[in-house]
């Protein structure tokens, strides 16, 4: 049975906050010759290959850890280049993967409280035992992104409560073209006087918590 050649950074991942990553890689069956079997894979985080690590396939598969160039130049979408080479040295087949870089924090600009919209579907935030459950409440945070764009907003009542996730969607945001800045309306029903609320980004970075007074 044949095999697919493929290059995949960390299984096929969008995006990732840290350098360092996983390459996972699958050489081609083996060639007629002269061209022969893949037996070694040559990783380079540029096309002309200049600066580049060679490893061992096994079986025509190997997965190594990988450094991704630094984001000094402003460029947030990395590029990691792989060439198959054969045990004379002749190259097989190249190919290359991307993945977007972002170890930045979302900010959150702003968190108020208001009056319940009737078209919003309350979410329950857990609280206090015993106390009485605030209705009738919505929050209204408002905050950014500049590279992988705002993913979901969790709110909880305290750090040892559980955290309740909400999708920062389209449907109730309004996005600007330039910074991703973005306000959600989210109704409330909890027993909690106050409430902490963090932003989430689509890489996986997170703001700091905004404790939220509720009147």
């Amino acid at each position: 049975m044949s095999r697919r050649p493929s290059v995949s950074i960390n299984d096929g991942d969008e995006f990732t906050t840290t350098e360092l990553v996983d390459v996972s890689v699958v050489a081609p069956p083996p060639q007629p010759k002269p061209i022969g079997e893949a037996v070694r894979v040559e990783l380079s985080n540029d096309g002309g290959f200049k600066e580049s690590k060679t490893f061992v396939l096994y079986d025509g598969k190997a997965t190594v850890p990988w450094r991704l160039q630094s984001s000094r130049d402003g460029t947030f979408t990395k590029v990691v280049y792989v060439r198959f080479n054969s045990e004379s040295g002749t190259v097989v087949l190249t190919l290359s993967d991307d993945i977007i870089f972002d170890s930045s924090k979302p900010v959150l600009a702003g968190v108020s409280v208001g009056a319940r919209r009737s078209s919003l579907m309350p979410v329950e935030v857990f609280g206090s035992r015993g106390a009485k459950i605030s209705s009738g409440i919505s929050l209204v945070v408002r905050g950014s992104d500049t590279i992988s764009g705002l993913a979901t907003l969790e709110i909880r009542s305290a750090a040892n409560k559980p955290s309740t996730t909400v999708p920062f969607s389209q449907s109730n945001a309004s996005p600007s073209s330039k910074v991703k800045t973005m306000t959600k309306l989210v109704a409330v029903t909890t027993k909690s006087k106050r409430l902490q609320v963090r932003l989430i980004d689509r890489a996986g970075n997170s703001s700091a918590w905004k404790v939220v007074v509720l009147r």
